[in-house]
């Protein structure tokens, strides 16, 4: 038995944390097995059920994430040629399938972080805060930092665009377009700060996860004004502009972008919401000291890294959501261009040379 009285005296022996005044704990403070990744046996390196889930579910995370990179490719590269060849697709939702694309990046190395961390088995990198982690906890923490921003800037960017459209059919709005864009730049700019500071300090600690849950609460908001107010307006505009018979294809195209809108406003709501509710039992059991609820008997679930990785797993879930926005407003273009083709040619055929029906054009 090893005494200590902190994790940098247990740095010479394999895979050791130090333990003390914990509930399960009756010895004095003593160097034991990592029990955050369920390593166990005489020098660390055997495995437990806890080491198995991280290994399962980080790996199906990466794979996710580099079926969400290869995806959110192909939107951004049909979405750019739209721009560019037909001008039919906007910029605002082509930016946000490039947030979504580049956010994937740090999925996959956060979840290969984790992999190879708890492959490693044993805690030679000394954080910010003082506690020892394998030697892959820094490419964890700037991934995990980068996943937020990008993330929230997809979010962020899609919910302003449901903003600014909602306002632009209406007058009636109590606040202005441009109040929104300051707030959503200050919020970037203030999260990225006080963030990099966190992490700088203390690592991915109570401090990080704090502020990330005010962020998070931030982008629900936002979420949830933007898609209200945008599909409160375009259902008037399907009742009033697009009433008469002969304007089905405006009208299936409104239907089919409200529903857009509702289902992803709906999924980005369930997933942050989700998110948050995982980061703030993560919080509470840091604050408290995390190694409380995390025993080192391998037969025993540890809370604080079942709740961490259920952060973990759903962060992919997120930026799906944003890519599966992306690809039905992609979609949507199609169709209407499609359309205008299709009207273009009977226009030609029986050379009547009127004008074709006017479109809404979705970002």
């Amino acid at each position: 038995m090893v005494i200590c009285n902190t994790d940098i005296d247990c740095i010479n022996f394999t895979g050791r944390l130090c333990y003390g005044n914990l509930s399960w704990n009756e010895e004095p403070f003593t160097c034991l097995c990592d029990s955050w990744f369920g390593w166990h046996g005489d020098d660390c390196s055997k495995n437990s059920f806890s080491t198995y889930i991280f290994f399962v579910f980080n790996s199906l995370n990466i794979l996710v994430s580099l079926l969400g990179l290869g995806f959110t490719s192909y939107i951004s590269y049909k979405l750019w040629r739209l721009i560019h060849e037909s001008n039919q697709a906007s910029l605002a939702l082509f930016m946000t399938s490039l947030f979504a694309l580049l956010s994937f990046v740090p999925l996959i190395l956060w979840n290969a972080g984790v992999v190879a961390n708890t492959a490693y088995h044993d805690a030679t990198y000394l954080g910010p805060d003082g506690s020892l982690h394998p030697p892959f906890q820094p490419l964890i923490i700037w991934s995990v930092l980068l996943t937020a921003l990008l993330t929230g800037l997809g979010l962020l960017n899609v919910s302003f665009v449901w903003i600014q459209l909602g306002k632009m059919l209406t007058s009636d709005s109590i606040f202005s377009v441009t109040t929104v864009k300051v707030v959503i730049i200050c919020m970037e700019f203030l999260f990225t700060s006080v963030a990099v500071a966190a992490l700088v300090l203390n690592g991915v600690g109570a401090a990080f996860h704090s502020v990330a849950q005010v962020y998070i609460l931030f982008c629900i908001c936002i979420n949830i004004i933007g898609s209200v107010l945008v599909r409160r307006q375009l259902s008037k505009l399907l009742k009033t502009l697009f009433s008469d018979k002969g304007k089905q294809q405006e009208r299936e195209i409104i239907r089919k972008s409200i529903n857009a809108i509702r289902v992803t406003s709906y999924w980005n709501a369930a997933m942050l919401f989700l998110s948050l509710s995982l980061n703030v039992a993560t919080t509470i059991m840091v604050l408290q000291n995390w190694k409380e609820f995390a025993p080192v008997d391998p037969n025993v679930v540890k809370p604080v890294a079942l709740t961490n990785l259920g952060i973990e797993v759903v962060s992919p879930y997120v930026t799906w959501g944003l890519a599966w926005y992306c690809y039905q407003m992609l979609r949507i273009i199609r169709s209407k261009q499609e359309a205008r083709e299709d009207e273009k040619k009977v226009e030609k055929l029986f050379s009547f040379g009127g004008t074709s029906s006017s479109q809404v054009v979705l970002s």
